[in-house]
């Protein structure tokens, strides 16, 4: 019954502050060479494919309707570049 009583311990406790000097950085937003790292990839998985310029048709917006191209070859390459990562392999360009 006695500890019910006892001061929060933890951070999210009832009753803390953080002090005003205290401050949390934001993410630093990616680097335009991370970018075109992610890009780059990209690109050449759409080769691959066989979709190249389809790739680039929706990267310039020349397609009439946004039909996903570009963004899903982007996200999948993002997340392989993750995944790399994870297992101790970089993407360096040359």
């Amino acid at each position: 019954m006695a500890e019910r009583f006892k001061a929060p311990v933890l951070k999210t406790g009832v009753g803390f502050k953080v002090s005003p000097w205290v401050q949390i950085p934001p993410h630093p937003p990616f680097e335009d060479t991370e970018m075109d790292k992610i890009e780059a990839l990209a690109e050449s998985w759409a080769s691959i494919e066989g979709k190249l310029e389809r790739f680039r048709d929706d990267k310039n917006g020349i397609l009439p309707e946004n039909d996903g191209t570009y963004d899903g070859f982007m996200l999948e390459s993002a997340e392989l570049e993750r995944r790399l990562n994870s297992r101790g392999f970089k993407i360096v360009p040359v």
